[in-house]
């Protein structure tokens, strides 16, 4: 497949047309005669209505042409997937028309199935957009699909955006009635991979079925900055697309059904007395609680009808994670038990069965009076050893002198939930393990660690306990079964039972009520200080000495730095509601790094390992998780840049990190999280940046300025790192007495604008800046919305434009067409219809109403909006230079 011709450069239509039409020559075989369907067209103020038309496979750059035409007024654009019959052609050849519903392909129409459609779809009201992180989730879902078929020697699809979600289009050669096999797999995927934020579609599974056609837009609902229309594409195509062999088919879908039952044989899971009547149905959910087994039950049942109990491992093998393994019950109480991985073929009910322990009398509705047949007479347990012990201990016994305390499991008479408080009570003990942001963690020294997976907690616990289990043939000490470990990481109760961490921290702070934290668990505010006692200190001659040599664009850039160190001691008062740092300079060699790693010093203790920006948020999105992961409090993106024509620093997962009370990013190679509180620092460095509109307002600007050669500049202190790190306790010191001596004035606030004043963050900090008599504290906040803020430039240069031009007023249509003329605000008004180009002019002024502009000349141009009859207009006023 060909690159589009000079990239970067926007595409004439010509050139659209003739890239769409190579790409459709991918779906489309030769002599393959589709259907291409545009939906709800309006064209002017006409009535919305369907047009389509057929295209064989040497007219594909006519249909690119139609389908480019119809996507700016139609709500959708879409193709059938599958070949039709070759006459349909005669209806509308190689054009497109007004059609009814009876002129529209059929499944009937359909000679053969050519493709399989796998439809990863976000979970969201069916009549607008997805979000951005809906959309994410969807691509996760369907790369999750195409890992697990892959595995299991499927070839790979074509990996496609749908616009709103994304698309697996895998070949097949199958016949138009393939006697429900599609369905049947798009069932089997759908009951492993569906999630309540995102569905498999299991309606696409007719031969006759349209798809998003790529290259057009897919338009639900009104576009919005936060749901917007996007266009589908094509993302991936293999080089040689073999089909999905039919073993390969049937072997997926014949997974998923549930065995046959012989005449007069009762369904697994039912109970028969001798007269035959099966009066008994097993309690799903009550035995897999009863034997230890963590599971979930899907909220829909499957393509069968089957309730589905999606269970945290494979009992055969643990690293089968949720949602690998289930059991299924039919309505008529049978049961069937899978693992979709190859390793695990061949295990059915039985296996599970056998694996997780036979159901007992009380687990069926309602219970067996008798045995079940077939099932031998349980051995007397013996005893178990050591039974001395308080009565009253729940599963654990008193601790023998030099040895680990024990808990006893008997799966046939001890509960399940006095097993789990027996483990938590160890984890107590410990005095190791708490609670943080929903998730466990251990602390040890300066480390902060979270138990994520059921092996670490169970060897965690085989550390410091001894296990007696009893079997069938007695007891025995194992090591703890790894189900218990999964049933208590599930087990809210439980994990409330152990303190909780609300911040950990390496830097001395102060709580709420304006306590400065001793060392160690805090349990009143519940902080966690993992760092030696400080002592406040008098003056600020270590502060003053360490940044004495750093060329600070204003005093204000200075006072803003010290602001973000006070921020580090203040942050029980700012836990997700505190800026990041934005270092600037006109050139590099100034210090960016060396003031953020300087940050990162006095905070932990030591540097911060980078993070390198990258403009695709998704893998940005693991590079901050991993870090996170680390333990690392202060985040530092080293030489932020953008890249392209309009190269700008945009980043919607930046941006939700530094407002977000709780950080959750998910850990990387696995399907689980890393959860904490958004204690962190945000810092980016750049050289004369241009940031997005949302990221300035989310940042406090720290500014370097030299003219001349950096190089030449000479350091007092040679190594400032080294400083931070020598005098941490006397920086630290001084700021805590900073805080101390703004207390005894009686806490003076500042009357200063900031995004984070829901906390009072600005009113706070520039407060106790105040008092030590540091000027300036986010002043130069307008400048960095004028200087970094593209959007704000652009809109300044058509304010300039309007104050030129002697026409008065503007509607928000004429100043996007004047904005268009002069190539302005190219990321928001791109791909759009007039009409959406419209509305999003009119946000767009909605931003900057009654904000003056200076222009080059001295003067002060104002942009304002008024009512109107025909709604709102715009016009500036003009005020001459002094």
């Amino acid at each position: 497949m060909s690159a589009p011709p000079n990239p970067g450069k926007p595409l004439t239509r010509d050139e659209a047309v003739a890239l769409l039409a190579e790409r459709y020559r991918a779906l489309v075989a030769p002599g393959q005669v589709v259907e291409l369907r545009a939906l709800q067209v309006r064209r002017g103020t006409g009535r919305p209505h369907t047009e389509a038309g057929f295209f064989d496979a040497d007219h594909l750059t006519d249909m690119a042409r139609a389908a480019l035409d119809l996507t700016d007024h139609a709500r959708g654009v879409y193709f059938t997937l599958n070949p039709l019959r070759p006459d349909l052609l005669a209806r509308r050849a190689n054009r497109t028309d007004w059609a009814g519903a009876g002129e529209l392909a059929r499944d009937k129409d359909v000679t053969a199935r050519r493709w399989l459609l796998v439809d990863a779809d976000p979970v969201r009201d069916p009549h607008i957009s997805a979000t951005d992180d809906e959309k994410a989730r969807a691509r996760e879902t369907a790369q999750s699909v195409r890992a697990f078929l892959r595995e299991r020697g499927w070839p790979d699809p074509v990996l496609a955006d749908s616009g709103n979600g994304f698309h697996l289009l895998y070949r097949v050669d199958l016949p138009a009635d393939d006697g429900g096999l599609v369905k049947r797999v798009l069932g089997a995927l759908a009951a492993q991979f569906d999630t309540p934020a995102v569905t498999i579609d299991r309606a696409v599974h007719n031969p006759g079925r349209i798809c998003k056609l790529p290259g057009t837009f897919a338009r639900k609902g009104d576009s919005t900055p936060a749901r917007p229309h996007r266009r589908a594409k094509l993302i991936e195509i293999p080089a040689n697309l073999e089909p999905v062999s039919l073993a390969l088919l049937e072997r997926l879908a014949d997974e998923g059904a549930p065995p046959a039952s012989g005449p007069g044989s009762a369904p697994a899971g039912a109970a028969a007395p001798p007269d035959g009547r099966f009066t008994s149905r097993l309690v799903v959910d009550r035995w897999l609680a009863d034997r230890g087994v963590t599971f979930r039950t899907k909220p829909e049942p499957d393509a069968r009808g089957r309730t589905v109990y999606v269970l945290a491992t494979c009992p055969f093998d643990p690293a089968h994670a949720d949602p690998d393994a289930c059991v299924m019950q039919a309505p008529n109480g049978q049961l069937a038990a899978h693992c979709f991985h190859n390793g695990c073929t061949g295990h059915g009910w039985q296996a599970f069965k056998q694996m997780i322990g036979a159901p007992e009398p009380h687990h069926f509705d309602p219970p067996l009076t008798g045995r079940p047949r077939g099932r031998k007479k349980r051995a007397e347990r013996p005893t178990p050893p050591h039974p001395e012990g308080p009565p009253d201990a729940p599963g654990a016994e008193e601790p023998r002198a030099g040895a680990l305390p024990e808990i006893v499991i008997d799966p046939a008479t001890t509960p399940v939930a006095r097993t789990m408080s027996a483990l938590t009570d160890v984890l107590i003990g410990a005095r190791e393990y708490y609670h943080r942001a929903g998730q466990l963690v251990r602390v040890t020294g300066t480390a902060i660690t979270p138990v994520l997976s059921a092996p670490e907690l169970a060897g965690a616990l085989n550390q410091r306990t001894e296990v007696l289990v009893v079997g069938e043939s007695g007891p025995a000490y194992k090591p703890l079964p790894v189900n218990y470990a999964n049933t208590w990481l599930n087990h809210p109760g439980e994990a409330a039972r152990l303190p909780a961490v609300a911040l950990f921290t390496l830097n001395p702070v102060f709580t709420t009520d304006w306590r400065l934290v001793p060392p160690g668990f805090d349990p009143p505010s519940g902080t966690y200080y993992a760092g030696p006692a400080i002592e406040p200190r008098a003056g600020t001659g270590h502060l003053d000495a360490l940044l004495a040599d750093f060329c600070f664009r204003t005093p204000g850039d200075r006072t803003n730095y010290v602001g973000v160190l006070l921020t580090t001691i203040l942050m029980p008062h700012f836990v997700g509601s505190k800026p990041a740092v934005l270092f600037a300079g006109n050139q590099p060699g100034l210090g960016k790094t060396v003031l953020a790693q300087v940050i990162a010093t006095v905070r932990d203790g030591k540097p911060a390992e980078t993070a390198t920006y990258n403009p695709n948020d998704e893998e940005f999105e693991k590079r901050l998780g991993a870090v996170v992961h680390r333990g690392a409090t202060t985040i530092i993106v080293d030489n932020a840049k953008g890249q392209g024509r309009a190269a700008r620093i945009d980043s919607a997962c930046l941006e939700r990190s530094i407002t977000d009370a709780t950080l959750s990013f998910r850990l990387l190679g696995h399907s689980r999280e890393i959860r904490a509180e958004n204690s962190h620092i945000f810092c980016l460095t750049a050289n004369t940046p241009e940031v997005s509109r949302d990221l300035v307002t989310r940042c406090v600007l720290v500014d370097l300025f030299h003219e001349g050669d950096p190089a030449r500049r000479a350091f007092t202190i040679a190594d400032p790192e080294g400083y931070a790190r020598d005098y941490r306790a006397e920086l630290l010191g001084e700021l805590v007495s900073m805080v101390a001596r703004w207390r005894a004035a009686g806490s003076p606030e500042a009357d200063v604008a900031s995004r984070f004043n829901k906390k009072g963050w600005g009113r706070i900090v520039g407060g106790i800046l105040a008092h030590a008599g540091l000027p300036g504290f986010l002043a130069n906040a307008e400048t960095a919305a004028a200087e970094l803020d593209d959007t704000r430039r652009e809109f300044a240069y058509l304010v300039g434009i309007l104050a030129d031009h002697p026409q008065g007023t503007w509607t928000a249509a004429e100043l996007a067409a004047l904005a268009a003329d002069h190539g302005l605000f190219p990321t928001e008004l791109k791909d759009a219809s007039p009409h959406a180009r419209t509305i999003r002019m009119g946000l767009l002024a909605g931003r900057y109403i009654d904000l003056q502009f200076v222009r080059p000349d001295g003067r002060t141009v104002a942009f304002q909006r008024s009512p109107d009859r025909k709604g709102n207009v715009y016009r500036v006023s003009v005020r001459d230079a002094a």
